[in-house]
């Protein structure tokens, strides 16, 4: 597959995707993917449950995200704090 064929598809997945998350939910239309090889499911639902089903998704989301970022800033500002300083600045709250 050429570079341009793999683009094009890329960009057709990324439509569909948009169309299922972001589009159907608000008409109503529920999308299922079942997997390679296998047929999606189209199933008709109430608008609110599904907008707000997709609402919580992007919350739990955004929550991870952050959860993984604030490791990362954990482990950076471990990794930075020299030993002596350690109990100063990673355990004053204990013992404050």
């Amino acid at each position: 597959m050429t570079a341009k064929m793999e683009n094009a598809a890329r960009e057709l997945f990324r439509i569909s995707d948009e169309l299922r998350d972001d589009i159907l939910p608000f008409i109503g239309i529920r999308l299922e993917d079942k997997g390679e090889g296998n047929e999606s499911i189209v199933k008709f639902d109430d608008p609110e449950r599904l907008i707000k089903k997709r609402q919580q998704a992007i919350e739990e989301k955004l929550k991870k995200e952050e959860e993984k970022r604030l490791r990362k800033e954990m482990e950076l500002k471990k990794k930075s704090t020299p030993p002596k300083d350690w109990f100063r600045v990673m355990e004053a709250d204990k013992y404050s």
